[in-house]
């Protein structure tokens, strides 16, 4: 759980030093998989990212979690939600997000064209093996009641 999470905050703040995380398994305790993850993340100026991810619970509050990115600094703020930009929705699987099965058509033709050499991949393996070494260190920090991990870049 959280790649999505770690991938924007490579992309946001980028690469945490160290990590440390909990899991809990409210509604999938017989299926041994975590249901909630939550990740602390130290940046190497010190600054902390808060992670979190659940499949406990749907979230249709005023100020949903289930996509709710907030950034915060000494000199201003800023902050989004699916609950920025909302239309009506026909019961498909958009949740009334602008463009969100849109979004998975010019997902698909994007990778075409890299395929066909007509366009550049928007992330990369680089990417991929930075996200997957911030998972790591949080299944490790489950693994050790919380405590912080170091995030392993190199392998």
């Amino acid at each position: 759980m959280a790649v999505h999470h770690a991938y924007s905050l490579l992309f946001l703040a980028g690469r945490p030093v160290s990590v440390s995380a909990h899991a809990t398994r409210v509604h999938y305790e017989e299926m041994q998989a975590e249901d909630q993850v939550m990740l602390v993340c130290r940046l190497p100026d010190g600054a902390l990212a808060h992670l979190w991810v659940s499949f406990a619970a749907s979230d249709h509050t005023a100020d949903p979690w289930t996509v709710l990115y907030k950034i915060l600094g000494s000199k201003g703020g800023a902050s989004f939600s699916w609950n920025d930009a909302l239309v009506e929705d026909e019961g498909g699987p958009a949740w009334w997000v602008v463009n969100y099965v849109d979004s998975f058509h010019a997902e698909l033709a994007h990778f075409v064209a890299v395929l066909e050499g007509r366009g550049q991949p928007l992330s990369t393996l680089a990417d991929a093996r930075g996200a997957l070494a911030i998972i790591e260190a949080a299944e490790r920090s489950i693994a050790n009641a919380g405590a912080a991990e170091t995030v392993r870049y190199d392998g």
